[in-house]
């Protein structure tokens, strides 16, 4: 089993609908899975027990048409805008996605 204090926590929001992916984004050796964000509606979100500024999309069949992400953090008065550095060109190729 894996210990959930060691792994992300994501979460798909497709208009208040959601959908788990947790444990199959825990792994690069397990299974690939799909996930579908199609609309503008939609919301990822990506959760740790500590902060973290970085995460790494691998894509196994990546997007051929670019999506445009903007990211925010929680913080004590809410959610922040924060910029985001985006190498996987939305989600078109494998790359780093990161934020200060």
């Amino acid at each position: 089993m894996i210990d959930p204090r060691t792994k992300l926590h994501i979460f798909h929001d497709d208009n208040a609908v959601f959908s788990d992916y947790s444990d199959e984004a825990a792994d690069y050796l397990r299974d690939p899975f799909t996930m579908a964000l199609v609309s503008a509606e939609d919301y990822l979100y990506i959760g740790f027990r500590k902060p973290f500024n970085a995460v790494y999309a691998k894509m196994d069949t990546a997007n051929t048409v670019s999506n445009q992400f903007t990211a925010e953090v929680y913080t004590a008065s809410g959610w922040a805008s924060v910029d985001l550095n985006d190498e996987s060109k939305g989600w078109t190729r494998d790359g780093f996605m990161t934020w200060e």
